[in-house]
């Protein structure tokens, strides 16, 4: 299918526009805003119509959006090629798709026909607005690509088409239309327009009816006429029983002929059967033993894909020994290496930790020495002083003791003086009181002072223990943590020279442990990737076993490769094809045989004929009566024209109800071949599910083709599936396509895309529409995409819209 040429009434921006398109490459580059996409638009309006999604506001959005900006029509005219005959199709839009205008003409004659119904696109590509717009239509920055229902039938005609005879889509396409053909409610159904024709027979029969009574009323008057043709007729009727006969004969001896070579059919279909049910030996195979072996092995290439992904090189099966000795020697347990070094980091932590609270333990140890000589320096300079405690008193009490010797020497002097004795004894009694008094409290003084010398030095004492205390408690934390440091050391040290990994330096332990680790980490994945590799071959080797000793039956020279099953598959698979074909041709010769005996009289089929007179004789003399019957009819001529006009009137409602009894008769056998193609249809659609991997193929070539091209790369770093989900090698991983930068999600989507087009349109290839496909692509695979069309455009008609010099072919 391509596109001519188009005319645009009006369409968004675009008004009184006229487009001619060449069979291969037709660039359209313009600056943006310059109406590309709403071209590109148009061209898919004209085949699909507008969006009719349900959605809220889904349905008017692009209606609204592409709604002439200047008024006027709205739509165009689309001229196309389709199966070797021109198209022209009309649409006009309006506010509304009730509104909306359809018009599809025979581009050689104008005259408009009805092969085609406003879904255009749907009937011509098989594919509904969505899945046009995922595979022939890639727009920009929309280059995405997804399979639907009808891609992947599509897709499923295509490998059916080529491998298999039983085409599963193509028999439901068929069925479909026979089922549209036959429709009782489609005015263009069979069974309805017979309905109707029938209908119209049976009205028409009703006035007919009357026209009978007229006819016998006109055949009483002609009897007495008619009686006089009797001898002749009976003469004419003899000649012509042996007419008959010879007619008879000859159709008898025709029948014997052609019952021969039914039997001859029948006996060579019977052994082309037998030999094809030889091959199998006990019992055909059924589709679902075909397809269950399919199934196996591409479950083995799955496997065996599998294996190798997870298969250790010899690099990494080295490595994988040496770490297994390494650390299956190490000094703790390998199950618990991971917490061990884990502990051993929290220990390192801890004396990171220990060495802080030690830097400030030193620091407060200095201060506290400090504290300790300056508290005792003063504590020594503050001790009381005993031996001056009373002496200003006893000083004192001497004077006054000087003051009484003195007083009482005065006295004796003058003992015969008793005016001057008395008073001198007086004041030396009185002196010798104080003096006494004096001594008294000059003792006790010293006696105050002596007590609370002892308090203070004991209270000295006190504080110096406790300072002391204080001292000596935070030497003893000190060195104790002095010592946690250097056992954590020890203990970090031992456990990394277990592993062959000693250091000289406590700064390097972190850095160590962290390394074991790694090897650890390396280790583990390298043994789950060897786990895995070993059960992934044991599954292979297993299911392989399995599949060879099931070919091995069918089969005496058999290769133990998915290769050589996968031929294998297909002889089978010919082979039953071929099988079911020899059944059914042997069953319609058996069955046209008896049915051909069954109509037939035994006797008629072996019996022998003799004939007397020549059909041409027989002829002769029948015309020669009919001559002399002409001579009376000039008798009953009158009557004759009455009855040549009811004649015709009734010979018309005798075909007409010879015609009502075939009609009806196909109606019941319509109805009943309509039935049983919707029931089919349902079978079918319940096998719909049993669609697999058969088309990967060919879309996985395709793709491989068009990626190659605009990469250069050669190896396959990509996987696709049976869903045609496809997923990229990144890092030694598949990925999903959204984790791919934009430009290289545009790339695959676009190879995607065409790779899907190749595959659906094999034979009738499709015409292209690319809008800008290539925004997002770097310079370098720009000028291999540029190149992409050149060679696309060999085998389709590309449209292709682009608003960059750089992005147009070379």
């Amino acid at each position: 299918m391509r596109l001519i040429k188009c005319h645009i009434d009006n369409f968004g921006k675009l008004h009184d526009k006229d487009y001619v398109f060449n069979k291969s490459l037709n660039v359209f580059n313009g600056e943006n805003g310059s109406g590309k996409s709403t071209f590109a638009a148009f061209l898919k309006a004209m085949l699909y119509g507008f969006d009719n999604k349900k959605e809220k506001g889904a349905f008017e959005k692009e209606r609204n959006i592409y709604k002439p900006w200047q008024g006027g029509t709205y739509g165009g005219e689309l001229e196309f090629e389709y199966q070797d005959k021109n198209y022209k199709v009309v649409r006009k839009f309006g506010s509304t798709e009730k509104a909306d205008e359809f018009h599809i003409y025979d581009a050689t004659t104008n005259m408009e026909v009805d092969c085609f119904t406003k879904h255009l696109g749907d009937e011509i590509f098989d594919l509904d607005r969505n899945s046009f717009a995922r595979s022939i239509f890639i727009g920009q920055n929309d280059c995405a690509f997804s399979t639907s229902d009808q891609i992947n039938a599509k897709l499923g005609n295509v490998v059916e088409s080529t491998n298999d005879i039983n085409n599963y889509e193509n028999a439901q396409k068929k069925l479909k239309d026979v089922v549209n053909k036959l429709s009782p409610s489609r005015k263009t159904g069979s069974i309805r327009k017979r309905k109707d024709q029938i209908d119209t027979l049976r009205l028409e029969l009703r006035e007919l009816d009357n026209r009978e009574t007229e006819y016998k009323k006109v055949a009483t008057l002609m009897e007495d006429q008619q009686n006089k043709r009797i001898l002749l007729e009976k003469e004419r009727a003899q000649l012509t029983k042996e007419q008959k006969f010879v007619s008879e004969a000859g159709t008898k001896i025709a029948e014997q002929n052609n019952y021969k070579q039914l039997c001859e059919i029948e006996k060579e279909k019977t052994k082309a059967f037998e030999d094809v049910e030889n091959f199998f030996g006990k019992e055909c195979l059924s589709d679902e033993e075909i397809s269950n072996i399919t199934v196996d092995v591409h479950n083995l290439v799955k496997q065996g894909q599998s294996a190798e992904v997870y298969k250790l090189s010899n690099e990494e099966e080295k490595t994988y020994e040496e770490l297994g000795e390494r650390l299956n020697n190490g000094a703790a347990d390998e199950a618990m290496l991971f917490e061990a070094i884990a502990g051993n980091i929290e220990s390192i932590e801890e004396t990171r930790k220990i060495k802080g609270e030690l830097s400030d333990k030193k620091v407060e140890l200095t201060n506290l020495e400090n504290l300790f000589q300056t508290n005792e320096a003063k504590r020594n300079q503050n001790i009381p002083k005993v031996e001056n405690a009373g002496k200003s008193v006893l000083m004192g009490a001497s004077v006054f003791a000087v003051v009484a010797v003195v007083f009482l020497i005065l006295a004796v002097v003058n003992v015969a003086k008793k005016s001057l004795f008395t008073p001198f004894i007086a004041i030396t009694v009185v002196a010798v009181v104080l003096a006494v008094i004096f001594i008294i409290t000059s003792k006790k003084q010293k006696r105050v002072a002596e007590v609370e010398l002892a308090r203070y030095m004991q209270n000295k004492r006190d504080e110096d223990d406790r300072e002391m205390r204080s001292l000596t408690a935070l030497r003893n934390k000190i060195q104790e943590m002095e010592n946690r440091i250097v056992e954590i050391n020890k203990e970090i040290s031992a456990f990394l020279f277990s592993y062959e990994l000693g250091v000289d330096s406590e700064e390097k332990y972190q850095t160590m442990l962290y390394e074991l680790r790694g090897l650890k980490e390396t280790y583990d994945d390298l043994h789950q990737k060897d786990v895995t590799y070993h059960n992934a071959n044991r599954d292979y080797e297993f299911l392989n076993r399995r599949i060879y000793d099931y070919l091995r039956q069918f089969f005496e020279e058999l290769d133990n490769t998915p290769e050589e099953y996968t031929e294998k598959i297909g002889i089978l698979t010919n082979k039953i094809t071929e099988y079911k074909l020899a059944k059914e041709a042997m069953e319609v010769a058996k069955a046209a045989r008896k049915e051909f005996k069954d109509s037939h009289d035994d006797e008629d089929l072996v019996a022998e004929y003799k004939i007397n007179h020549s059909l041409e004789e027989l002829n002769r003399r029948i015309d020669d009566i009919d001559e002399n019957l002409n001579e009376i009819r000039d008798d009953i001529e009158k009557y004759n024209r009455q009855m040549n006009d009811l004649s015709d009137q009734l010979d018309e409602r005798d075909e007409k109800l010879d015609l009502l009894a075939t009609l009806e008769k196909e109606q019941e056998k319509e109805q009943n071949y309509y039935n049983v193609a919707e029931k089919t249809i349902e079978f079918l659609t319940q096998a719909k599910e049993q669609f697999t991997s058969r088309y990967k193929t060919p879309v996985n070539n395709a793709f491989k083709k068009y990626y190659q091209h605009i990469t250069g790369e050669d190896n396959e770093n990509w996987q696709l599936d049976a869903n045609i989900s496809i997923k990229m090698k990144q890092e030694g991983a598949y990925r999903e396509v959204d984790w791919l930068s934009s430009g290289y999600q545009d790339l695959v989507g676009i190879c995607m895309r065409l790779a899907l087009v190749e595959a659906m349109f094999p034979l009738d290839k499709s015409f292209l529409i690319l809008d800008d496909p290539f925004v997002n692509l770097d310079e370098d695979k720009l000028d291999k995409a540029n190149e992409l069309l050149d060679l696309i455009s060999q085998d389709y008609q590309v449209i292709y819209f682009t608003c960059h010099s750089c992005r147009m072919p070379r």
